[in-house]
């Protein structure tokens, strides 16, 4: 009685060997391409609600559009606009409610990534 590895079990073994590993690379590098996405999207909400406390924390905010990049490459516009007055809404006579919206966007033109944030400011009616 012969107590060796016939050829075709040998076979059969790398076989069902090379589906494992392969499987289990596939399953790895899955892991790190969503890593990557999770902390690109992190680092887009910092860098979002960071430009939107630089904003908050200014005493002007002239209604318009701007953009600019981090140095990163992220890329971010932010964009203001008077609010209709509410009748409802109890806002003081010298001040004007804004619109205040920061979006940013990361990626390349195959898979673009996007967030947008966005407040409401309370400023002086006189510094519109």
């Amino acid at each position: 009685m012969n107590r060796g590895f016939t050829l075709l079990e040998a076979l059969v073994a790398f076989a069902v060997l090379a589906v494992v590993l392969g499987m289990a690379m596939q399953a790895f590098s899955g892991g790190l391409r969503n890593t990557g996405a999770a902390s690109d999207h992190a680092r887009a909400v910092a860098h979002a609600q960071n430009r939107l406390s630089v904003v908050a924390a200014s005493r002007r905010l002239p209604p318009g559009r701007s953009s600019g990049r981090f140095e990163d490459g992220q890329r971010w516009t932010l964009d203001v606009k008077p609010r209709e007055p509410d009748t409802r809404a109890a806002v003081p006579a010298a001040h004007r409610v804004m619109d205040v919206r920061v979006t940013i966007d990361w990626g390349d033109t195959a898979d673009p990534r996007r967030i947008t944030l966005w407040t409401a400011a309370l400023v002086p009616a006189d510094d519109r």
